[in-house]
């Protein structure tokens, strides 16, 4: 039997950015948004290189240069370079009595469809750590990861993954109870499945449901 410690997937893991949004007051009706409704808007300057400004290790103002095959933010001082790093996400595909797990997406975009249980890779946490943390977070149950299963690649929208690892799971205990990013977890068949939010929950269930 495999487990997550098992099933390591160190070179896919990314860094959680230094930056942390700061909250600004509304001056006037036609304020501009907070920086935590513009991220949660899909604005977000450590995924836009033409909004890096200044050096964050000596302030320096940034500058465009050719670096390792294309334009990069440089500061042109201390010569550090700005990479923007692929975000990385975890799913979990976990099959029982012929039926799947599924749970119901409480957030924008895409709210009120459906996915498997995933979410985003804490930077210095295995993958498959992490399949199973948002599983265990999202629906309640604990599983134990029994393989690696596919990636698909392709962020879907603004605040995305650029690949998402999926791992099937075998069933170990706990009580069906959505939480987190869900406000519903089901099991359903194949034959009768809801509408979903992703291309790739969609890719992942048409190659894999049983035959």
């Amino acid at each position: 039997m495999l487990n997550a410690k098992s099933l390591r997937c160190n070179d896919l893991l990314v860094t959680k950015p230094i930056w942390k949004p700061q909250e600004t007051t509304q001056t006037g009706r036609n304020h501009k948004p907070r920086t935590k409704e513009k991220i949660q808007q899909g604005y977000n300057p450590f995924m836009r290189p033409e909004l890096i400004k200044f050096c964050p290790l000596c302030g320096t103002g940034i500058s465009q240069q050719f670096r390792y095959g294309q334009e990069r933010p440089v500061c042109p001082a201390c010569d550090w370079i700005f990479f923007a790093d692929p975000k990385v996400a975890a799913a979990m595909l976990l099959e029982h009595d012929g039926q799947v797990l599924l749970v119901r997406r409480v957030n924008e975009p895409y709210r009120g469809l459906w996915t498997l249980p995933a979410g985003f890779v804490n930077a210095g946490e295995d993958p498959a750590a992490a399949a199973a943390r948002e599983c265990l977070e999202e629906t309640g149950l604990s599983v134990d990861v029994t393989g690696l299963l596919d990636i698909y690649t392709g962020r879907e929208h603004s605040r995305g993954a650029d690949f998402v690892i999926f791992f099937r799971g075998r069933l170990q205990g706990g009580n069906l109870n959505p939480a987190d990013d869900a406000d519903a977890a089901e099991w359903f068949d194949y034959s009768h499945l809801p509408p979903m939010a992703f291309r790739a929950t969609e890719f992942i269930l048409g190659k894999y449901q049983p035959k």
